[in-house]
């Protein structure tokens, strides 16, 4: 979107007072490092798409019917759904335990209840809410909309410990920078949060690596390795999917339309121990 000159000392509805290139190059921090500071949203999937994924799996229409304001169906991501979206159907990577506890969990979940269970990482980074970065020099919080969730990832030299005394929902986390890359190394969870809202589940085991990279001023990049007991070996995931964070639908948003901020988001599920 373009902005035009405005008339009258304002600007119409619509229309965005600032022209925002979202190509520019990446802020940077005062130690250099690029600055991830900002609120994001993931790459969204359309109903007609939601439908063609799942639509033998959930009644799609009926949901669209209870959509709770915000919380439209064609406002998630097509992972949040399910993580293990992209294999095949006998390839999973789930171990018969894994399969056996998701088995059990689409068995006895109650769907009117549309907001139960715990949402982890990544789940609560999928749905319809947005995620807000703050970035200081020894410390980055992750602020997610649902449920108010927060982390803490230390990047003041610490490593994680071999063994955690009180297993967290969202887990213990560190990170460090690779050149432009922020990593980020997630472990210490309970096994009481879903992976997705189907209902795949994880053990304490799980470890879960990040990799941020904000490649220009309007994009952000991240990769997420899981590797955990329940999953059996496999290669990375590989097809990443690509949407931009257009900050030029703030404007829009401001004005009173619909606004579409979109990040990348690559799963890629670890090797199993």
């Amino acid at each position: 979107m373009r902005a035009r000159p405005a008339k009258r000392g304002g600007h119409h509805e619509g229309e965005c007072p600032l022209a925002i290139k979202l190509a520019a190059k990446v802020p940077r921090a005062p130690d250099g490092r690029p600055d991830l500071s900002g609120t994001w949203m993931h790459e969204i999937t359309s109903i007609a798409e939601m439908k063609r994924l799942y639509g033998a799996v959930f009644d799609i229409d009926a949901a669209i019917k209870v959509d709770a304001p915000g919380m439209e169906i064609g406002t998630q991501h097509e992972y949040g759904f399910n993580i293990l979206l992209d294999f095949k159907p006998g390839e999973s990577p789930l171990r018969p335990e894994g399969a056996e506890l998701l088995r059990r969990h689409m068995a006895d979940e109650d769907h009117a209840a549309v907001c139960a269970g715990d949402a982890g990482i990544p789940l609560a980074g999928l749905l319809s809410e947005p995620l807000k970065i703050v970035q200081a020099p020894r410390l980055t919080i992750i602020m997610y909309e649902l449920d108010n969730l927060r982390r803490q990832i230390f990047t003041d030299g610490r490593v994680l410990p071999k063994e955690f005394e009180f297993p967290a929902y969202l887990g213990y986390s560190v990170g460090h920078w690779e050149r432009d890359i922020f990593v980020v190394e997630t472990a210490g969870f309970n096994d009481k949060t879903m992976l997705d809202a189907i209902g795949t589940r994880h053990s304490e085991a799980l470890h879960i690596t990040e990799r941020y990279h904000r490649r220009d001023f309007g994009h952000l990049d991240v990769e997420m390795t899981f590797d955990d007991r329940l999953f059996q070996s496999l290669d990375p995931l590989a097809n990443p999917q690509h949407a931009p964070f257009d900050l030029n639908q703030v404007c829009a948003l401001l004005s009173g339309a619909n606004a579409h901020r979109q990040l990348l988001r690559r799963f890629e599920p670890g090797t199993g121990s």
